[in-house]
């Protein structure tokens, strides 16, 4: 009984959101709005506990649906980079993957590095949309660049975190 109502109570809650119509649907404003408007449901709804750990895997699959949808060239990748060291391999896959993001969505995101760190960077971080926070937002995209980091480093295990978040004041998100 508890547990049902639980769920009716989270249910409810989700009910008080403004409905997303079919304009929101597509690059823009429309879909910002939208996509942070969800990442507000799931931490109202959730708890940010929560919340980060399903939005962390929810970008995890985002990646691996990415890969398999582009499965030639995501082969042909793995296969010229075999002879690279692991942060050579997660440095090339982010950096093809920024430079994807920023011709389709007409934004900025870049990779750079310093020693034996890489930092994603993305100006136009749609998670923390109109948000502000003290801590970071974005665990869809840091789900995303570890599925991505991940992959190009065969599963090694690797630290992704975001460490500035545009819902904090920083001027782009650093993964």
């Amino acid at each position: 009984l508890l547990g049902q109502q639980n769920a009716c109570r989270r249910a409810n809650r989700i009910r008080e959101y403004p409905e997303l119509h079919a304009d929101a649907v597509g690059i823009g404003r429309h879909q910002t709005e939208a996509h942070a408007q969800t990442h507000n449901v799931f931490q109202d709804v959730f708890g940010a506990k929560g919340a980060r750990a399903i939005l962390f895997q929810v970008g995890r699959m985002q990646a691996k649906w990415g890969l398999e949808e582009n499965a030639d060239v995501a082969n042909a990748a793995k296969n010229a980079m075999a002879e690279m060291s692991q942060i050579d391999r997660a440095k090339v896959i982010l950096t093809y993957t920024a430079d994807t993001i920023s011709r389709q969505l007409n934004t900025r995101t870049w990779v750079e590095q310093e020693g034996d760190v890489l930092y994603y960077k993305d100006e136009a971080a749609t998670h923390c949309f109109g948000r502000t926070s003290d801590t970071p937002v974005c665990h869809t995209a840091t789900g995303f660049v570890a599925g991505m980091v991940a992959w190009a480093v065969d599963n090694a295990e690797w630290k992704v975190e975001e460490t500035e978040c545009m819902a904090m004041g920083h001027p782009c998100c650093t993964f």
